[in-house]
């Protein structure tokens, strides 16, 4: 399904460049080519294509407007998400940062406070633990800061406690746990 979703992109792609191409919606048309990318971006990530994933949302972010901050939040994270995939873990870190200042300019906080366990993941990974304990917290204070303590603040709860658990600080690592589920509630675990 994956291929034909390539063929259908492609399709559309060659169709925008046809003389006689009837257009209703003008602006709605302008779109399409940073559209098409985007879904050329999700295509590449789904199908594992980390090359591609990172040339086709750096793309996107050519053809996206610059003050349109949440669409380029979303390319930047999946390069960001495409680097981490392929090992280069400093480039990720810092590609993900940027990501998430484009949310924060687009004002969604909720999408920070959700994303700030992905650069501590990444300094995790490094082997980086007081930088990424230091980051998770980072994103409980910014969850306190602006009242969204509760499912968003689940994978930052459970990178403390993978680090408490990395140091045999077991009893702290139980904490986190239930912490992290008594956020993401009943509902999440049905």
């Amino acid at each position: 399904e994956l291929e034909a979703a390539g063929s259908w992109l492609d399709i559309v792609a060659h169709g925008l460049d046809e003389p006689d191409v009837t257009i209703s919606d003008e602006a709605r048309f302008r779109t399409l080519p940073l559209e098409l990318s985007t879904a050329r971006v999700y295509l590449a990530q789904s199908r594992g294509e980390t090359r591609g994933t990172v040339e086709d949302a750096r793309q996107a972010l050519d053809l996206m407007p610059a003050d349109d901050h949440m669409a380029r939040a979303t390319a930047t994270a999946l390069v960001a998400l495409a680097m981490w995939g392929r090992g280069d873990l400093e480039n990720a870190y810092r590609t993900f940062d940027a990501a998430l200042a484009h949310m924060r300019l687009a004002g969604e906080i909720g999408s920070v406070i959700r994303g700030m366990f992905v650069p501590a993941d990444i300094r995790a990974a490094q082997g980086r633990l007081r930088d990424a304990v230091a980051r998770y917290r980072q994103g409980l204070a910014l969850a306190a800061e602006h009242a969204q303590i509760l499912p968003v603040t689940d994978e930052l709860l459970i990178g403390l406690a993978e680090i408490h658990c990395e140091r045999n600080e077991l009893v702290d690592a139980a904490g986190m746990v239930q912490a992290a589920a008594l956020a993401t509630g009943p509902a999440q675990h049905g």
